[in-house]
């Protein structure tokens, strides 16, 4: 129930504010989460919303990218997805 409380509210939101072009959801083992943050205190949480975020990837389209990748490669596999302008004036600055 509450995860359709929250799809009315991004509904809602993107009716009065622009919809981004693009959003990317990093995505990792809520195992993985757990081993590195000290704030959380089960992994049952992190479990839970993980699942909640990927559900909400797949209803509004987001991107999901493989948080277990190296940042250098998890930045290409973004990269890769952006539209060819944001590539060319990203790797302009690298």
């Amino acid at each position: 129930a509450s995860l359709d409380v929250c799809y009315r509210f991004i509904d809602l939101f993107f009716r009065v504010n622009p919809r981004p072009d693009i959003v990317f959801l990093i995505d990792l083992p809520a195992e993985v989460a757990f081993a590195r943050k000290d704030d959380i205190q089960s992994v049952e949480y992190l479990q839970e919303r993980r699942q909640r975020y990927l559900v909400m990837a797949k209803r509004f389209g987001f991107y999901v990218l493989d948080g277990l990748l190296q940042p250098r490669a998890l930045f290409t596999q973004m990269l890769d997805k952006c539209p060819r302008w944001i590539q060319k004036s990203t790797k302009e600055k690298i």
